[in-house]
């Protein structure tokens, strides 16, 4: 009896750890997927920024007569 309440004391601890394994490698791949996102954002919205101020720059030219359409 005392084996038998050892050995499922045993299991118990062994699917605990099993379950907080998984889960610390489910939360380690959630902010790796949160940080390449952040990063891509951060590529995307400084390329829109260059974009728009250098279309904005050209727009200013063009209408100050520096620059022909």
């Amino acid at each position: 009896m005392r084996d038998a309440a050892s050995r499922r004391a045993r299991e118990v601890s062994e699917a605990q750890s099993e379950y907080r394994m998984t889960m610390l490698l489910l939360i380690g791949c959630v902010l790796v997927v949160v940080v390449f996102a952040g990063y891509m954002l951060q590529i995307t919205a400084s390329s829109v920024t260059n974009h728009l101020a250098h279309m904005t720059d050209h727009d200013y030219q063009v209408s100050s007569g520096k620059l022909l359409p």
